[in-house]
């Protein structure tokens, strides 16, 4: 008798692993559910080191929440579209981090000039 065994791709980043890339937004968002606080955490500083370590909430929210949603993706694997259903999880989801990154003093808000900065950002 032969036995056949199926080899499984497994796709680790930053301490994230699945076992295929999502292939669809929905799969995307399905991943996104399961991910740990640790996951949104590095993708909101890599946002913020993109956008010069400091961002300007002038302009509203959703550019660094699309921006944090494209890194997840690239965490992901995933290379489909981010439309705003994927974004509005992203905030959802991604809140209980910026929250504790607020709290811990590693992003400081300055509601007056509207803008928030990542500490020790180089």
């Amino acid at each position: 008798m032969i036995r056949h065994s199926a080899l499984i791709a497994v796709f680790c980043t930053a301490g994230v692993c699945v076992q295929a890339a999502p292939a669809s937004e929905d799969a995307f968002i399905a991943e996104l559910e399961k991910l740990p606080n640790a996951a949104f955490t590095a993708s909101i500083e890599a946002a913020f080191k993109e956008s010069g370590c400091v961002y300007d909430f002038s302009a509203g929210e959703d550019p660094l929440i699309k921006s944090v949603a494209t890194h997840l993706a690239a965490t992901l694997g995933y290379t489909g579209a981010i439309s705003q259903k994927s974004i509005d999880v992203v905030d959802d989801l991604g809140e209980d981090a910026i929250d504790s990154m607020m709290e811990n003093g590693n992003v400081i808000v300055d509601r007056a000039a509207r803008t928030a900065r990542l500490k020790d950002c180089k």
